[in-house]
């Protein structure tokens, strides 16, 4: 299924091709797999871990705008340090431009609270600072897949997936 990006130059998307038809995933842009982990731990308590609620992990921002332009309605959650703010605050700024549906959160060391306005009016619609926190994340990911469900699928991959084998 071709996923559109962001609008056109004239700002158009056909109803076909709107940017959410893709399932909603939950994106975790950081260096070193610490919230990715808690994040995969904490959603996998009490259920069986569909295949979308697995955080996918990124690690560079070419990533991030791939894994945006298959599920432009995903969470991302984002690592603020204090080296990449100035970078990080730029991307969140153009992030609702190219990705209106998408969700930006932020996660940082507690050391750097400072920042935490900043990286909000850049676009973060939330600002965390410990793991401890993670029920936060997990739940503003379970509302965007309720406002975003994942796309019923053909009848030929329905019967598929029932199959036995």
């Amino acid at each position: 299924m071709a996923v559109s990006g962001p609008p056109t130059s004239s700002g158009e998307r056909s109803a076909a091709n709107s940017p959410c038809r893709a399932a909603c995933r939950l994106l975790v842009w950081e260096r070193a797999g610490i919230w990715a982990t808690g994040l995969r731990a904490a959603l996998g308590r009490g259920e069986r871990e569909p295949t979308q609620k697995r955080p996918i992990e990124i690690r560079h921002e070419e990533s991030a705008e791939e894994e945006l332009a298959l599920s432009p309605c995903s969470l991302i959650v984002v690592e603020i340090t204090a080296e990449n703010v100035g970078r990080m605050t730029a991307w969140l700024a153009g992030l609702r431009r190219r990705w209106p549906h998408a969700v930006p959160i932020a996660v940082a060391e507690r050391g750097l609270a400072e920042w935490e306005s900043l990286v909000r009016e850049a676009g973060a619609e939330n600002w965390f600072e410990s793991p401890s926190q993670l029920a936060g994340i997990v739940r503003m990911f379970r509302r965007q897949l309720l406002r975003y469900p994942p796309p019923l699928p053909d009848l030929r991959t329905a019967w598929r997936d029932r199959l036995p084998w």
